[in-house]
C-alpha cells in the first residue's frame, strides 16, 4: 500500500509542476520529480520506478487530455495503478 501512495504523491508532484510550468518537457517534468523522489530520501528501486511510471503517466494525461482537472487525472493515474505496476513487473 505504502508504494501506491508513494506512486500518487509522484503523480501529484509531476501534476503540480505542469499546472505551474504547462509548456515544460516530459523530461523537465521527471527531473522534478527525480528531485522529489531524491528529496524524499526513497531508498527503494521498485518504489522508485512506480514514481517515475506514475509521474510519466500523469505527464501523458495531461498532455492528451488538457481540460480535465486535477481531480479527474489523479483519478485515472490511480484507476491504471495496477496496470503500470504490471508493466514494471515485466521490465524487471
Amino acid at each position: 500500500m505504502e508504494h501506491k501512495i508513494k506512486m500518487m504523491a509522484a503523480a501529484s508532484e509531476a501534476l503540480r509542476f505542469l499546472r505551474r510550468n504547462s509548456k515544460v518537457t516530459d523530461e523537465e517534468v521527471l527531473q522534478d520529480v527525480a528531485d522529489y523522489i531524491q528529496n524524499e530520501n526513497i531508498r527503494d528501486y521498485n518504489i522508485k520506478f512506480g514514481m517515475i511510471a506514475a509521474a510519466t503517466e500523469t505527464y501523458n494525461i495531461f498532455r492528451k487530455e488538457p481540460g480535465l482537472s486535477d481531480k479527474e487525472i489523479l483519478k485515472i493515474v490511480m484507476q491504471k495503478i495496477p496496470e503500470i505496476e504490471a508493466n514494471i513487473g515485466n521490465v524487471k
